[in-house]
């Protein structure tokens, strides 16, 4: 416990405390009259440090002094959909476009938030409306989202067959696991299979245009320069470990990790090296 002051000392201990309220109020002051660029900032620190919740504040205080304002919906909408608050997103970020048609920012995010609510077609529709403004980024984006939308289907095709063969589900079950359609194709047209398993084809026909669409997309950003394209390298490197290529995922992600991959790159090319090698490790 600390001794109480002295009389000599109290002065000061009173004049600290003034000082303090000041400051407090003189804060609270400027709170009251920050501008919506002001608040732009604040709430941008908020977003990059992960404070959604506070960022969400700060720009719905700032849209309340300037409504109209793109580059607010933009960012509250950035940060709903980073909280994964998805309609909300959605509304910000269709009000932002409707104001400023060629902000391609506000598209991509609207193409995130389509793919990440599995809307699998929009987001394909917008990101192929992008292309003409940014092919590379688009291009990539489109990649990712055929990926997307194979892993779900043949996830859901997995779901189905062990209702309808639970029993033989283990050769199906394998070539799905590793991509190998043309095997999972011969799978359900084997008649010696019960007959529902049949309409399991079209879905993993779906899945393998995915597959392929995807790749492509993945190919032509990889030859680039830039770090689209050492991303897509790390993607590619990806798919061929769920491919059951771990050898040549490790290849990819070597050369990529000599390349100068960034420090966040880096670090997920090492984690999916060390899975290749587990999987790879697995298959033999």
């Amino acid at each position: 416990m600390s001794e109480p002051a002295s009389p000599a000392r109290r002065p000061c201990v009173r004049i600290l405390r003034h000082a303090a309220a000041g400051l407090v109020a003189a804060a609270l002051l400027g709170a009251c009259s920050k501008s919506p660029e002001d608040l732009a900032r604040y709430a941008a620190l908020h977003h990059a440090r992960g404070a959604h919740v506070e960022a969400i504040a700060t720009w719905t205080e700032a849209l309340a002094k300037s409504p109209d304002d793109p580059a607010l919906l933009l960012g509250r909408g950035r940060s709903y959909l980073d909280s994964r608050q998805h309609e909300a997103a959605r509304a910000d970020l269709e009000r932002c476009l409707a104001l400023r048609p060629g902000l391609t920012e506000a598209g991509f995010l609207l193409a995130r938030e389509a793919l990440e609510s599995r809307r699998w077609d929009e987001a394909l529709a917008r990101l192929g409306a992008l292309r003409g403004a940014e092919p590379t980024r688009a291009t990539h984006e489109i990649g990712r989202v055929h990926v997307d939308r194979c892993l779900a289907g043949l996830r859901a095709v997995l779901r189905d067959a062990e209702t309808m063969a639970p029993r033989q589900l283990d050769t199906l079950w394998r070539a799905v696991s590793l991509l190998r359609l043309d095997d999972a194709r011969a799978y359900v047209r084997d008649p010696r299979h019960r007959s529902e398993v049949a309409l399991l084809e079209p879905r993993i026909e779906r899945a393998e245009a995915d597959l392929a669409a995807a790749r492509a997309a993945l190919e032509e950003v990889a030859r680039g320069t830039d770090d689209h394209a050492r991303h897509a390298a790390c993607d590619l490197a990806e798919l061929d470990m769920l491919c059951g290529r771990g050898h040549a995922a490790d290849e990819r992600l070597a050369r990529l990790l000599t390349d100068g991959a960034s420090d966040a790159l880096a670090v997920r090319a090492l984690r999916l090296r060390a899975e290749a090698a587990e999987r790879q490790g697995d298959l033999d």
